[in-house]
């Protein structure tokens, strides 16, 4: 498994959460779509790019540097420094496959090592949750990433439980198993 992301004092802001588990859970969502973003991002620009990328619910300083470093190491150990054509110029379509096929790669590749800092780091916290605190991390969470609030979560943690599948899709997972009970139940599946 890959190393964790160095965000020793984003791990910290996230532990001063722990009272609001929605907000810590909407905190990492934010912060997990936003590596999906800043890759984007720097592969129009050279290796050394250095994003400035601010949210609103944390201070994402430390973490946007740490993606930057992955990616500058990622990018010179793969030989692709230079800014990659813009997916709208006149290019073919086998450029615009080699930036998706890195682009995808890098984007799992720090998922990864980002999913690893928080489990690690958040561990002992995330463990001491009740099945309450578990549903509105997730719900937090699934706001944060996907601007979406379903109805009902899973009592169990999504950082704890999705082990090195993407948590994104775990969580969808149950909550649409959670929504078809819902259905039947004629109760609304989504938050409005």
């Amino acid at each position: 498994m890959a190393r964790a992301l160095e965000i020793p004092n984003t791990i910290d802001a996230l532990h001063a959460k722990a009272g609001t588990p929605y907000q810590m859970g909407e905190a990492c969502g934010v912060l997990a779509e936003m590596i999906t973003i800043l890759v984007k991002i720097n592969l129009d620009h050279s290796a050394g790019y250095r994003s400035n990328r601010v949210v609103e619910c944390i201070d994402a300083r430390e973490f946007t540097a740490a993606v930057d470093a992955s990616l500058k190491e990622m990018r010179s150990k793969d030989g692709v420094t230079m800014p990659f054509p813009d997916a709208l110029s006149n290019i073919d379509r086998k450029e615009r496959r080699y930036r998706r096929r890195y682009s995808d790669r890098y984007i799992e590749h720090i998922k990864g090592r980002f999913a690893k800092a928080i489990h690690d780091g958040l561990y002992d916290t995330l463990k001491g949750f009740g099945p309450d605190a578990n549903q509105q991390f997730n719900k937090g969470f699934d706001y944060g990433h996907n601007r979406m609030a379903w109805r009902a979560y899973p009592s169990v943690n999504v950082v704890l439980e999705a082990k090195q599948e993407d948590w994104s899709i775990w969580l969808r997972a149950r909550c649409e198993s959670l929504g078809l009970i819902s259905l039947r139940n004629d109760l609304p599946v989504f938050d409005p």
